[in-house]
């Protein structure tokens, strides 16, 4: 069970992170909000939360690709 939940800390850390660094950088470099960011600031918050439980069917694109 440990470490289930650890994989799955592990897991919406990464899809938090939205990318890796260097992308990220190269993005915030330009001046620019990552995603995330502009739909924070787009949308309601709580919105934004129940968004935020969809993290983890969206990601599933992401851990195949990586």
């Amino acid at each position: 069970m440990t470490k289930t939940v650890t994989e799955l800390k592990t897991i919406i850390k990464r899809i938090t992170l939205g990318g890796n660094e260097e992308a990220r950088k190269r993005h915030t470099s330009k001046n620019k909000l990552l995603a995330r960011d502009r739909v924070d600031k787009l949308l309601d918050p709580k919105f934004v939360a129940f968004l935020s439980n969809k993290k983890f069917s969206l990601s599933l694109i992401y851990i195949r690709d990586n």
